[in-house]
């Protein structure tokens, strides 16, 4: 758990940085009809294999995505990181959590 909480803190404060909080809140002040959200551990662990795709396709922020490679490449490696420790935290409680949304 320590590793999971050290990773999810390491990539919300990568996020912070980058402003990606500016948009993925709660108030959801960009109306966007999906909305991946950061502000606690379980929320980004129910995304992370969502929040890894987006950042290898470079689909955020809209209209561009990130232009400065090395803080996407940071932002992918923090990402892949906490992905992992969820993933091990998962299995090690036997437990799954559904990482797909499907739009219509």
């Amino acid at each position: 758990m320590k590793e999971l909480d050290r990773s999810y803190r390491k990539m919300s404060e990568a996020f912070r940085k980058h402003n990606c909080l500016a948009c993925h809140d709660p108030e959801n002040s960009a109306g966007m009809r999906i909305l991946e959200l950061f502000s606690f551990p379980n929320q980004a662990l129910a995304g992370r294999n969502r929040i890894l795709r987006i950042l290898q396709a470079n689909e955020m922020p809209p209209l561009g995505g990130i232009k400065d490679e090395a803080h996407r490449a940071e932002l992918r490696a923090l990402a892949k990181d906490f992905q992992q420790h969820a993933n091990d935290a998962l299995r090690f409680e036997n437990d799954v959590i559904q990482d797909e949304i499907e739009v219509k």
